[in-house]
């Protein structure tokens, strides 16, 4: 994991009903996973090998996460590369009736180490995405 620290992201507070199309245009999603009172706005760099993501997350401070009119505070923007296992799982399930609860292999590692390719990758969409904020919400 990398964490972009001083991030002008981190800490702003905005109304979900408004970031949340604003980072769509960058090409984030919501993150699986999240819950009424904290989530997480994810962009897939690339999935091979294993999945490389810029997470920026985001807590509710009011209202639950998915509302238009909750407001959020942004937490600090990370780079976190998840590296799956080739070929088979060994340890899944080949149970009809589990099938669709084991279907996906566990990380190999779950926070796989970044390479230098990766972190930049990862600066030069914050740094788009920090100008189109900046524009955006703090004009």
């Amino acid at each position: 994991m990398h964490a972009f620290v001083g991030s002008i992201l981190e800490n702003q507070t905005v109304a979900y009903g408004e970031v949340e199309p604003f980072l769509n245009q960058y090409g984030f999603v919501v993150g699986g996973g999240w819950e009424t009172d904290h989530g997480y706005f994810d962009l897939k760099l690339k999935d091979r090998p294993g999945y490389l993501y810029l997470r920026i997350p985001a807590f509710v401070q009011a209202g639950h996460f998915g509302d238009g009119d909750a407001t959020l505070k942004l937490g600090t923007p990370f780079m976190l590369h998840h590296q799956y296992k080739r070929g088979v799982d060994e340890e899944a399930d080949p149970s009809v009736l589990l099938a669709s609860m084991n279907q996906f292999a566990k990380p190999e590692e779950e926070d796989a180490p970044l390479t230098e390719e990766d972190i930049k990758a990862g600066e030069v969409v914050l740094k788009q995405v920090e100008e189109g904020f900046r524009r955006t919400f703090l004009t």
